[in-house]
């Protein structure tokens, strides 16, 4: 992305320096969602084992995962601000004047557009999440269709009306540069921080059972 910026036109400006920041901060969101990821992956292999060899320790075990869980705040807080950041540097890029010949309603149909991915990717998450997630209620074919519709429907239109400015010469190459990185970034930090909420909310909710299961078999015996 940062070659990109780089190769898109000679000499220096605000956009370049703008695209190559945005460039920058894609690559460390991406390589910290990267690290995370492997990290869960390895914790929900540890737990699982664990849970399966010592069952009568399952509270233990969820009220650990849910520390930990607790414990990376700092990482939810990074996803946050990725989030806002990302959609706020494309919204600006849309709309600041930077001297380029994009009119007005090429502006709103595009921001429009990369609401409406925002809201896509959101669904598409959630969508996922309850397709695989067991004892869940499933989502049904009317839905899954709906979803995937808006997926691409959203898709096809951020890229294809940055495409079109892009090809007829309405704004410069950095600027399209921009444009690109900053909608993907925009896709990737929705869909993470739609993702982490979700994992958020289900192991609260997963250790607060675990303390009521054990709160219950205490006053049993």
């Amino acid at each position: 992305m940062a070659c990109v910026c780089v190769l898109g036109s000679a000499g220096d400006g605000a956009e370049g320096s703008s695209c190559l920041l945005l460039a920058i901060a894609f690559l460390l969101t991406s390589l910290t969602n990267l690290s995370k990821a492997w990290r869960d992956r390895f914790d929900a292999l540890f737990f699982h084992e664990a849970a399966r060899t010592f069952p009568e320790r399952f509270a233990e075990l969820a009220r650990g995962v849910h520390t930990l869980e607790e414990m990376g705040g700092f990482f939810y807080t990074i996803n946050i601000v990725a989030a806002v950041v990302s959609t706020a540097s494309i919204l600006a890029a849309i709309f600041v004047p930077s001297g380029s010949n994009l009119q007005i309603a090429w502006q709103l149909l595009l921001a429009i557009a990369v609401l409406f991915m925002i809201s896509s990717a959101v669904n598409a998450s959630k969508f996922v999440r309850d397709s695989m997630e067991e004892g869940s209620i499933k989502p049904t074919p009317q839905w899954r269709a709906i979803v995937v519709a808006s997926v691409v429907v959203s898709l096809v239109a951020v890229f294809g009306i940055e495409a079109n400015i892009c090809t007829k010469g309405m704004v410069s190459n950095r600027l399209c540069a921009l444009l690109y990185i900053g909608s993907f970034w925009v896709l990737g930090s929705v869909i993470t921080l739609s993702k982490i909420t979700r994992d958020r909310d289900e192991k609260r909710r997963a250790a607060q059972k675990a303390d009521l299961a054990a709160a219950t078999a205490n006053s049993a015996s």
